[in-house]
């Protein structure tokens, strides 16, 4: 796999050690649609809850109501093991194995970037003839190679767990917004640590900030409205093109056992200090799936209407959707010298300005207090 000129993964056959075996052609999912229909059989119900984790403080590390942590450490639990998602020093998520609760950790949090599979497919596969039950957390597309690379053959002992995707943005995207963000704060290098959904200013109403750590103390946090790099992800100007036409999206095209995501909107149906930590949405696909959120004793989980989690989840039931104006921003971007082109110049014409965002941002945390106070009164 090899970074496209846009900045995705993609597969490239070196032609001098080829040996024709046409493998790669029988395993990619795209290009065995048959195999890959029958997999995405329509299944009969799926199931929506919300909640959270109880402990406050894996609450409070994960993105949303820490769901994933639980069904994670009851894998762990059974002696299993957990393949997710960690931010590598070079600032690029890569899948890795975890064995126990503290190599869990890392893989908590969103990383809104493509992550480097590598074999990790070759490692899980081992693991599932070992006998070991296995967790497999990813896109819904890294769900569907995995099926595909196992020959479309769903072991007993796995359980696949993918995210409400909003999409792939570009890493040539993320390098230049990093080097223009090292430029802005005067700073030697890259960031220690970037967390995308950090719940300082709050996770209710949208308002979480992007925090980024540049060490000796030096914490920088950005409400997610204005930050340069969600402006232009949640645009949808700079998406892989894989995703304007996504072979997963929607229900029908899970092959997952439970899909992750936000209970956004879930402050119109519960208090706002049950809210305000962060909720989980789990859409449960699978009797397999069903099963392990029975098990789970530690979680707050209860039913939630299907209209309400799409409503507030889109990306549950479609694609993303492709701006008019996509070719012509990802030529500006794409085709210039790495980081010599300015993001927020780029943003400035494409999403709200600073002042509106700001005023917007002002004014939901006014309504947050003003709710708040009125919660309080007799």
């Amino acid at each position: 796999m090899v970074v496209s000129h846009e900045g995705f993964y993609r597969p490239s056959i070196n032609e001098q050690t080829c040996i024709g075996c046409h493998r790669c052609l029988h395993t990619c999912p795209l290009l065995d649609e048959e195999a890959r229909r029958r997999a995405q059989a329509p299944r009969e119900r799926h199931l929506f809850r919300y909640g959270w984790i109880t402990d406050p403080e894996l609450r409070r590390e994960s993105s949303g109501g820490g769901l994933f942590s639980a069904l994670a450490l009851a894998v762990l639990s059974r002696g299993g093991c957990v393949f997710g998602v960690v931010m590598g020093d070079d600032l690029r998520p890569y899948h890795t194995k975890a064995e126990n609760a503290a190599e869990l950790q890392a893989m908590r949090g969103s990383k809104y970037l493509p992550s480097r599979v590598g074999d990790i497919y070759r490692e899980l596969r081992r693991e599932l003839r070992s006998g070991r039950q296995v967790l497999f957390s990813g896109v819904p597309c890294q769900i569907g190679g995995l099926l595909a690379y196992l020959g479309y053959k769903r072991p007993p002992n796995l359980l696949l767990v993918d995210i409400v995707c909003h999409g792939v943005p570009s890493l040539h995207l993320w390098d230049c917004y990093l080097h223009e963000e090292q430029q802005k704060r005067h700073a030697p290098g890259a960031p220690r640590s970037v967390s995308f959904r950090d719940k300082s200013s709050g996770w209710n109403h949208y308002g979480y900030s992007i925090r980024k750590d540049w060490g000796a103390g030096d914490v920088q946090y950005t409400q997610q409205g204005q930050d340069a790099f969600m402006r232009a992800f949640l645009s949808n100007m700079f998406l892989s093109k894989a995703c304007y036409n996504c072979r997963y999206q929607g229900l029908a095209g899970k092959l997952s056992d439970i899909t992750l995501g936000d209970a956004w909107g879930i402050w119109e149906e519960l208090p706002e200090e049950q809210c305000a930590p962060g909720v989980s949405l789990a859409v449960i696909h699978t009797e397999a799936g069903e099963a392990l959120c029975r098990e789970l004793s530690g979680p707050v989980l209860e039913p939630r209407s299907p209209e309400q989690s799409l409503r507030h989840n889109p990306s549950l039931a479609r694609a993303a959707v492709r701006p008019a104006a996509a070719s012509s921003m990802r030529r500006k971007l794409f085709s210039a010298k790495p980081c010599r082109l300015s993001l927020e110049k780029l943003l400035r014409r494409i999403t709200p300005g600073r002042l509106r965002t700001r005023l917007r941002n002002l004014l939901r945390r006014w309504l947050n207090t003003c709710r708040q106070g009125s919660a309080g009164l007799p």
